[in-house]
C-alpha cells in the first residue's frame, strides 16, 4: 500500500486544497494550457512579473541536483528528497497558480502556491552534527497579521521585521553512498550562483541571513 504525503507551501500547513480535486498528475493532464519553453504545460492566464520571477527561480533549482525538502510547522516535520528537474506549473479553475513536483515512484506530491510565495532566503552554516557545511534555501511566506508580542511588533525569523516566515526549506544534499557533507563541486557552485544572482549583496557571514522578496 502506498502512502502519499501532501505538502503545500502556504501560510497554513494543511492537506489538499479544497478547490483542487485532482491528484497532481491528473491535474497536469486535465488542465489546458499552452506549451511553455521548458516543455511543460503552463497557464494561459496573464502572468505578473512577480510570478514570472518565481517560475524562473524555481526552474533554476534544477541545477542544485538532489535537495532535501524540510517542512516544519513547529509540531510536525516532514522531509523528502527531490530534484527540481521536472518542476511544472498549473493554474486551477479558480485561477490559483501552482508550482508542482510529482514523482509517483517516490510518492512525492509537492505544491507551491505561487501567489503566496513571498520571497527566499539563502543560508550557509556549519552543520551541528559534523564538520561539514550546510547550504539552505528557505521559501518564505507572509503572515496575515504582524508578528507581535502584546502590542509590540517583533522581528521575524529572518531578523528583518518584514513579516515573513519560513514555509519550507531546501537543503543541498550529497549523493547516496557519499560520506556526509561530500557534495559534488557543481552542486556548491550552483548554490553559490543562485545566491549571488538572487541576492546581489549575499554574504555568508550575515546573521541572520536577509530575506529577498519577490517584486
Amino acid at each position: 500500500m502506498s502512502v502519499y504525503v501532501y505538502v503545500y507551501v502556504y501560510v497554513n500547513f494543511a492537506g489538499r486544497a479544497a478547490t483542487d480535486s485532482c491528484s497532481c498528475r491528473a491535474a497536469y493532464r486535465c488542465r489546458s494550457g499552452g506549451g511553455g519553453s521548458d516543455g511543460h504545460k503552463t497557464s494561459t492566464a496573464t502572468e505578473t512579473h512577480s510570478c514570472e520571477n518565481k517560475r524562473a527561480f524555481l526552474r533554476e533549482l534544477a541545477n542544485l541536483g538532489r535537495v532535501r525538502l524540510v517542512k516544519n510547522d513547529g509540531v510536525t516535520v516532514i522531509e523528502q528528497v527531490v530534484t527540481f528537474q521536472d518542476v511544472f506549473f498549473t493554474t486551477s479553475k479558480q485561477n490559483v497558480q501552482y508550482a508542482n513536483l510529482c514523482d509517483e515512484n517516490k510518492n512525492v506530491d509537492f505544491h507551491i502556491y505561487l501567489d503566496k510565495l513571498a520571497g527566499i532566503r539563502f543560508e550557509e552554516r556549519q552543520g551541528r552534527r559534523g564538520p561539514w557545511r550546510l547550504y539552505y534555501i528557505h521559501l518564505l511566506g507572509t503572515r496575515e497579521e504582524p508578528n507581535t508580542v502584546g502590542n509590540v511588533v517583533v522581528d521575524d525569523d529572518d531578523g528583518n521585521n518584514n513579516n515573513t516566515f519560513v514555509s519550507c526549506s531546501l537543503m543541498l544534499l550529497w549523493d547516496d553512498g557519499k560520506p556526509k557533507g561530500e557534495y559534488e563541486p557543481k552542486q556548491i557552485k550552483a548554490w553559490e550562483t543562485l545566491a549571488n544572482k538572487w541576492d546581489d549583496a549575499y554574504d555568508a557571514t550575515t546573521s541572520p541571513p536577509r530575506a529577498i522578496l519577490f517584486s
